[in-house]
């Protein structure tokens, strides 16, 4: 079973369609090639779909790295990483 980690990880690798996991640390919505409005979209369905929850409008705002994600996720969906 996959840890929370691999999960997120694998929700931005499929989700904003990388080439490889190496680039998660340096994404940064609207400055990442594959990370505009259209890939926001699919990255927050992808994590929803790996955690099996429903974001509310304001998390999803909040998500703008990968480091964000895993705080909305731990604080406020009590996922732990």
């Amino acid at each position: 079973m996959a840890t929370n980690l691999e999960k997120l990880q694998t929700a931005f690798f499929k989700g904003l369609n990388l080439s490889s996991i190496d680039q998660i640390p340096a994404l940064k919505l609207k400055e990442s090639p594959n990370w505009d409005s259209v890939g926001h979209i699919t990255l927050i369905s992808e994590i929803e779909d790996a955690f099996d929850l429903d974001l509310e409008a304001d998390d999803m705002f909040e998500i703008d790295t990968f480091d964000s994600a895993i705080k909305v996720l731990e604080s406020k969906y009590n996922q732990r990483f």
